[in-house]
């Protein structure tokens, strides 16, 4: 691979993914959530990356890597409403505007932009468009390989208005289960 940092690089040619290898054998593949092995677009329609990019030297999405179902991002995006900038306090929004256009996109295996079911929780909002590759598979009585990155473990973590409290944990809660935790 060449890939030395996050958003910087991408898989080289002569690489053969998993996917590749099943494909071979009948298998069909899905890959769904963060990519992160290359530029998903050979030119800087998708903003969110870090870093300096050659779009085109570094494009190498999912579908050309043995992936034939994709709804796939190339970076990270907000855990709650993944095309819309939160709040700063999320942490990784930088200077960009709340609710405006968060900057990274989902893609489709023809690598098209997808605009629908794109709102609420990000690993939902991937599970959506999983579930119904994975019953597919099921049905038609076909193998298949699916994997799928979620967002959760990165920046910008944050929350819907209806589930938010669930997690406010006072600070000093946390620490005495911590300390009691390391008793054992």
């Amino acid at each position: 691979m060449r890939i030395k940092t996050a958003n910087l690089g991408h898989m080289l040619s002569q690489e053969i993914t998993i996917a590749e290898v099943l494909k071979e054998k009948g298998y069909v593949t899905g890959h769904f959530g963060k990519w992160h092995l290359g530029t998903l677009a050979k030119d800087s329609l998708d903003s969110n990356r870090g870093g300096k990019h050659k779009f085109a030297e570094d494009y190498s999405p999912p579908w050309e890597n043995g992936f034939d179902v994709c709804f796939s991002t190339e970076a990270k995006v907000p855990t709650w409403d993944p095309m819309i900038v939160p709040k700063p306090v999320a942490g990784g929004v930088g200077k960009k505007p709340q609710g405006e256009f968060y900057g990274s996109r989902y893609w489709n295996e023809q690598g098209i932009p997808q605009t629908t079911n794109l709102e609420g929780d990000d690993s939902k909002v991937i599970m959506d468009h999983s579930i119904p590759f994975i019953e597919k598979s099921f049905k038609d009585n076909i193998p298949f390989l699916s994997v799928i990155w979620f967002h959760t473990l990165h920046t910008p973590v944050v929350a819907g208005e209806d589930y938010i409290h669930i997690f406010r944990i006072k600070p000093n809660i946390i620490m005495v289960v911590l300390r009691q935790w390391m008793k054992r």
